[in-house]
């Protein structure tokens, strides 16, 4: 049985970067469910589009998360992730995963092990939790109370933070303790951090190696993974860069042969914003 990716997107365009990663999905039989809070200009008919309050309302979490939680959509979709976890099937992509292969998942379980020198974290670029998953239990009691501080923080890191603000809030903790430090820490506090991935499966480029995605696809292409299911293209990173090249790829390099081979013209849907 083939498994749904599902991911969200927070705005009212796509660019080439997203399309060509909704597509890979697509062209490998996952059509993905493309979840969003207000209509996409250039929603493309190779996603299934769907309301993403079907999953997380955005009054649901306003008392812990305040009115400015929507503001930045890294912690808003930190927060959606472990929501689609727990109340559907479906395995999470970022909209930036380039897929390379099928998703699938083992007995529910989908992610990547910690890179080395990165103790507690566990990329959730790509992952699936099974929905009975005690980490997956503790992740969304963790999200969904007010006044918690990250229990794997040590004393010393407690006191600094309760020294600058008076009362704990989401809005004031670091960005990340609701995604890879929360992820990693949970799971490996109930032993199920043993179902990882080499991280290679999942993340074949490192985020430091990304600029190889603007050379040529002969030093370093899609067919140099062949045990990867996808490709991260690191798209806050990217975007950076991009958007001071006109917002699309160089001829000839990676990611521009990543756009030829889905059939996206990435002319046609510029970067436009660095974030």
């Amino acid at each position: 049985m083939v498994e749904r990716i599902a991911t969200l997107w927070i705005g009212d365009k796509l660019s080439f970067l997203e399309l060509i990663c909704l597509k890979s999905m697509e062209a490998l039989g996952q059509k993905p469910i493309l979840y969003c809070y207000e209509p996409i200009a250039n929603a493309p008919d190779f996603a299934e589009i769907r309301d993403a309050r079907e999953v997380l309302h955005t009054n649901e979490l306003k008392d812990i998360y305040g009115k400015s939680h929507l503001d930045d959509p890294r912690l808003w979709s930190d927060i959606f992730r472990i929501k689609l976890m727990v109340r559907t099937p479906y395995i999470w992509a970022d909209t930036d995963a380039y897929a390379l292969q099928e998703h699938k998942s083992a007995d529910g379980y989908l992610f990547a092990r910690k890179r080395k020198g990165s103790e507690g974290f566990i990329p959730n670029g790509i992952v699936r939790l099974p929905q009975n998953s005690p980490a997956l239990k503790l992740l969304d009691e963790f999200i969904s109370q007010k006044g918690v501080i990250p229990p794997w923080w040590d004393g010393e890191q407690k006191r600094r933070y309760l020294s600058i603000h008076k009362e704990t809030s989401f809005e004031t903790l670091p960005l990340g303790v609701t995604g890879p430090e929360a992820l990693g820490y949970f799971l490996e506090l109930t032993g199920e951090h043993q179902q990882a991935l080499a991280f290679r499966i999942l993340y074949p480029l490192r985020a430091q190696n990304k600029k190889e995605l603007l050379i040529s696809p002969r030093r370093i292409g899609p067919e140099s993974f062949p045990e990867s299911m996808s490709l991260h293209l690191y798209a806050t990173g990217m975007r950076r860069r991009l958007i001071r090249s006109g917002g699309v790829p160089p001829k000839g390099s990676l990611l521009d042969y990543l756009c030829e081979r889905t059939g996206i013209n990435p002319s046609d849907n510029p970067i436009t914003h660095r974030d």
